[in-house]
This record gives C-alpha cells, structure tokens and sequence, in this order.
C-alpha cells in the first residue's frame, strides 16, 4: 500500500530545505546526473531536544581523500541548517539539497557541522526534563562527520540519499556531566527502500521500535502519542533477510515480530489503530556496570535470547570518562509473534523472563557479553575489561597499553 508511505514522504517534504549546490573542485554538468540529500532521526534515548548545525554535504571517489584534497562535490546551504534531529522521526525526513553529480561510483560522505562559539550553540542537547547544554564536536575531524558508503550514481538518473542520524548511540557523557558527540550514521536509496507501520496501544506512546536482523539494530523509532510507529525508509528485504521488529518500554514487558518482509515503495502493516500491539505491564530491575578502559567508549545492548535468537531491546553508551553505564530492564515474559494476516498473534516464552545477555561493545573491536538474570532482583557490577588478557583487543593497542 503505497498511500500511507507516501503521505509521511509528503509530510518531510513540506519541512524541506532548499540549498544551493556548487563544486568542490570539479565543475559538472547540470544536466547529467544528480544526487539529492536527505536527513532523519532514530529513537532518542532520554534527550527532549537534539540540535545539529549542518554547514554542508561533501562527496568523493575516493575513501583515502582527505578535507583538502581536490575533487569534492558539496551541498552547501546560504545559511548552516540548525535542525532538532528528534523532530526527524516517524519516517520525516529533512532535504538537506541537491548536486550535480557526473556518473560514476562515490565512497565517501561527509556531514560538517558548524563550530560552538562564545554565545552561539550551534549544537546542543536537552536532556529529558533539563535545561539546554553544548553538545562537544570537538573531538571530530574538522573535515565533517565521516561515512564510508558506497554510492552509485548512474548517468542521467537521480539518486536519493537518505542519511540516518542515530541519536541514541551517537551521544556520550562524561564524568563531570557534559555530551560529545560520537556519531553513528548509516545511509538507505531511497529507490531500494520501503517502510513498516504499525500501531501499539496508547498507554505504549513512547515505546522504542527497532528494525532488527539477527539483533543488530537497524533502524529504529518512537511510537507517537497516538501509538503510531513509522520505520522509513529501511532497505528492501532479501530471501532469508527479513526484520525482526522489537517493541520495548519502560515497565512494560517486551514484544517481538519476526519474519517481517520489506518491499521497495511500499509499506508493511503490523498492526492497525483500532487493533494496535499492546505491550504488557511489568516491573523493572536495574543493571549497571563499568566497560574499561572508558575510552573503548562501549556501547551496551540488552538482548533476549528466544529459540536460539538474540532480540535487543536496550541501548546506552558507557560513560566516556568512567566507563561506568545503567539501565533498567522488564522481568516480564517476553512475547513473539511471527508476522503473517492481521491481527498477529502473539505467544509467551515464560522460560525467558527476566533472563538477558548484556553485550558490552567497543568503538572497534571485539564485544563481551555476560548473562543476567533480572526476574527477581538487579543485576550490578556487570563490568568487563576489554584489555584484559590481550594488548589492544578493541583494536586501539595504544589505549590498552596506556590505561
């Protein structure tokens, strides 16, 4: 059904931006191919407001090319777009501009972002409840936030981009309490794209939805305040490459479809508003530990595992100083649904209660995972270390050695 998909592409359209294009180095010409740039959001992770400074988009050939080399191809706005990536939900996105493009294959993708300055937040966060803070870009290459992706431009043809900005993963805190910025960024065509709708019930407005293929997350949302869920645009589907999508909310226990299929242009329903996905009620437990050394900067997935299947239904990122990192997990029986005609029907797997596995993974390297079992009580000190027992096991010897 393409009508729902294409009224929420009309809903991102009727926020675009439109920029002005020119050459970084190379002068096409504007009648061959284009390339046109969107922007969008995943699920927030306890943040009210995340702002971003857009100052261009730059494109290469070549992944060895470096901010000064010749033969970029940039987007560039009269004035930096300042945009709330939480607004970027839902399947609306926002058109960051249009190039020119010669055919040919293009590697690398560059998001550059302005500078804070003295009385200008040119990137900021608000946490949930709080009050406005910078969001610390320093440590990022001035050259712009960095995407090896591979882009086919074909002559005559114009390609949609779409960059997924994943605002959960992508911020960290430090010990004295401040953000910075440590991006997670990954691209979908448009034209081998489609999307998957649903609804869950109105007490899970809220509720994180995740796109998942054996446990990596994909792509994720939020429901809205009316229960509406829209992960769009997420790529195609390939034979034996479906979704899986995880339903998952503070006090309330965790729902999963498997078997979801995406087609190119079209969308698929899980469940509708008058018969939505209702997650159940259930108590939460703590589960809190330290990733050392801090600066592995580690990400933690809580995942439960049904039928020999891993499922993640949380994210936080381990503090960037300390390494220390929390968050809270349902004890309830986890309840699975294989996708097919409406209305699914969900089943219980009460061996899984309370029962995960917290994967504990460093900015590069290899993850650690330990089991825990959260049904009748918490789960502390869930610590790992990655250097333990081998130099440089997240691939950064250097922080190993020096830690």
């Amino acid at each position: 059904m393409m009508k729902t998909f294409l009224q929420q592409f009309s809903m991102a359209t009727a926020i675009t931006l439109l920029l002005c294009s020119c050459g970084g180095g190379v002068t096409p010409n504007p009648s061959s191919s284009a390339l046109s740039v969107a922007i969008t959001d995943a699920p927030s992770c306890g943040f009210d407001h995340v702002y971003v400074t857009i100052k261009r988009v730059r494109v290469h050939e070549s992944t060895a090319a470096t901010d000064s080399d010749s033969g970029w191809q940039e987007i560039t706005p009269d004035l930096p777009v300042k945009v709330d990536l939480l607004s970027l939900s839902n399947g609306i996105m926002m058109s960051l501009g249009k190039m020119p493009l010669p055919a040919g294959e293009y590697h690398q993708l560059r998001l550059v972002l302005a500078d804070n300055t003295p009385g200008n937040m040119a990137n900021a966060i608000v946490p949930a409840g709080g009050s406005i803070q910078p969001l610390d870009t320093v440590s990022n290459m001035q050259g712009g936030l960095t995407m090896m992706h591979s882009i086919t431009i074909n002559p005559q043809a114009h390609t949609e981009l779409v960059l997924d900005f994943d605002v959960c993963r992508s911020i960290v805190q430090r010990g004295d309490g401040s953000y910075a910025l440590r991006p997670v960024l990954s691209s979908t065509e448009m034209h081998l794209s489609g999307g998957i709708t649903g609804y869950v019930g109105t007490a899970n407005a809220g509720a994180a939805v995740y796109a998942e293929i054996n446990g990596a997350v994909i792509k994720g949302t939020v429901a809205d305040s009316n229960g509406r869920f829209v992960l769009a645009p997420i790529a195609q589907t390939s034979a034996g490459r479906n979704y899986d999508v995880v339903l998952s909310q503070e006090n309330f226990g965790t729902a999963i479809v498997t078997g979801v299929p995406v087609n190119a242009g079209a969308e698929t329903i899980l469940s509708s508003e008058g018969n939505p996905i209702v997650l159940t009620p259930a108590a939460m437990q703590a589960a809190s530990g330290t990733a050392t050394p801090a600066s592995a900067l580690a990400t933690i997935y809580a995942q439960q595992e049904i039928n020999g299947q891993r499922y993640t239904t949380r994210i936080v990122n381990a503090n960037a100083d300390t390494g220390t990192w929390n968050m809270e997990l349902n004890n309830a029986i986890p309840e699975l649904a294989s996708f097919g005609p409406l209305p699914l029907n969900f089943v219980v797997n009460p061996a899984e209660a309370g029962h995960y596995t917290i994967s504990s993974t460093p900015v590069a390297g290899t993850s650690q995972n330990s089991s825990v079992n959260v049904s009748a009580s918490a789960a502390m000190n869930i610590n790992v270390d990655f250097c333990a027992g081998t130099t440089g096991n997240f691939g950064a010897g250097a922080l190993c050695i020096a830690s």
